[in-house]
């Protein structure tokens, strides 16, 4: 009988695993498109890693497989993660996750600014033994994470008790014609209205205490020298913040402001060739982006031969794996240049076919954000969606001289294992939250009802 117990409880275990693999695969709804759009953009990644470094590693006496093999054992462990991370209830995020993610964030860049590597006039690497960390990159998720959590425990909980009083509205007016019709009363259950970390704050206590938290990170950023990552971080932020606010005109106000203060930095640079509170790098790029070919061998140098790249692939390039300009001839091919690389070697068409794929992808982040099931899903999404938005436009817009270089790379498909843990992390929140996507008989029965309510208003 001792004998036989242990295994009836490791057979239990196996069979509790078990269960919890199948409940995972079969309950709720899993975005199978977006775990293919994912896919295509990542082995196309790897692709174009080993067509960039390729040559480069041959240079350093490393084999022309190295960085490729790297990129590689990155993708399985972020692959790993995702998984992971898609089994986690994203309402956890806003109780004890958060915390962690804030206090991780805090220590990287108290981290980053004592003992940082610098590259390119900027301290942006975190050497941790066998491998390198950026944890400007890791910050854009975790922002993400902590904002949605602030800003659910500020207004969810409104929304949700203005969604409870709106559908117990709508099933009274309904309840009363099926009582007429004879028909049975639809039931409905109010939301769990949850407080998350901060929600035992409340009014403006709860909005400057939640906006200390996450500005701390955010500023640290900038004191890094990490404006690339500066501008995407406050994008989002000012994003996210101007979806759920219900005073646009402030935010419009802002935007308008921030417009025209990048206006006046542009016209003072061109013509003093100076501005206060810019480093001389930053100033530099500013100048070069102004004209390249002012110093066509030095700073210009980058940009000129990456819109050479771009115009030498033609319609339909010079064929995958044939690029000339990666062959030492272009800085950061494998980065933030890599675009360029795909225009050379796939052309024009091959290029919209990527852009194309993109926009697949952040259409069903769009679909996840229109069917999210609560607040809190829906503002994650958000945030992800905008920074997938912000990161993609701004690297195009390096790549063919339409904004300063900043450093921005090409998610999924750029050279860099953090950017990568970083992206494969967001798509695995994406994936929880469609997990709990459900569509119910009693939902389009109410929204088939407010719509008949609506039609009498207007009669």
């Amino acid at each position: 009988m001792s004998e036989r117990q242990p295994r009836k409880a490791n057979e239990n275990i196996f069979i509790r695993f078990r269960n919890r693999i199948r409940r995972f695969l079969t309950q709720g709804y899993y975005d199978y498109s977006l775990i293919f759009l994912v896919t295509c953009l990542c082995l196309f990644g790897i692709m174009m890693v080993y067509s960039t470094t390729s040559y480069s590693d041959i240079q350093l006496g490393r084999s022309e497989w190295y960085s490729t093999l790297k990129q590689f054992k990155t993708l399985i462990l972020c692959v790993i993660g995702m998984v992971i991370i898609s089994m986690i209830n994203y309402h956890l995020y806003g109780k004890v996750i958060f915390v962690g993610i804030y206090i991780v964030l805090l220590g990287l860049f108290i981290a980053l600014m004592v003992s940082g590597t610098t590259a390119n006039a900027s301290q942006r690497w975190l050497n941790l033994g066998p491998f390198y960390v950026q944890p400007s990159e890791l910050a854009k998720p975790g922002i993400i994470v902590m904002l949605a959590a602030f800003l659910n425990s500020k207004y969810g909980v409104m929304m949700r008790k203005q969604r409870n009083q709106k559908r117990a509205r709508v099933v009274k007016e309904e309840n009363k014609k099926r009582v007429r019709e004879g028909k049975p009363k639809l039931r409905v259950k109010d939301e769990a209205i949850e407080y998350g970390m901060l929600g035992r704050f409340s009014g403006n206590n709860l909005f400057f205490i939640g906006g200390f938290l996450l500005m701390s990170p955010f500023l640290l950023l900038i004191v890094s020298e990490n404006l690339s990552t500066a501008i995407i971080v406050f994008l989002i932020i000012f994003g996210m913040f101007f979806i759920v606010s219900d005073k646009k005109k402030i935010f419009v106000v802002m935007a308008a402001a921030m417009v025209l203060l990048i206006i006046i930095v542009i016209v003072r640079i061109r013509e003093t060739g100076s501005f206060p509170l810019m480093k001389d790098y930053q100033v530099t790029r500013i100048k070069m982006w102004l004209d390249p070919e002012s110093d066509p061998a030095g700073k210009g140098y980058q940009i000129l031969q990456g819109l050479y790249t771009i115009g030498s692939g033609g319609l339909f390039g010079r064929g995958l794996g044939s690029s000339v300009q990666k062959l030492g001839l272009l800085p950061e091919a494998q980065n933030d240049m890599v675009f360029c690389i795909v225009c050379e070697e796939l052309g024009l068409f091959g290029a919209m076919l990527v852009l194309f794929v993109f926009a697949l992808l952040l259409w069903r982040i769009l679909f996840i954000i229109r069917n999210a099931p609560d607040y809190h899903g829906f503002l994650l999404a958000v945030g992800i969606f905008l920074h997938f938005s912000f990161q993609i436009l701004m690297n195009i817009a390096v790549t063919t001289n339409m904004m300063p270089n900043t450093g921005v790379i090409l998610p999924f498909i750029s050279n860099g294992g953090s950017a990568l843990m970083a992206s494969m992390a967001e798509v695995g929140i994406l994936l929880n939250i469609s997990r709990k996507i459900r569509v119910k008989q009693l939902d389009r029965e109410l929204r088939a009802a407010e719509n008949r309510s609506e039609d009498e208003t207007e009669e």
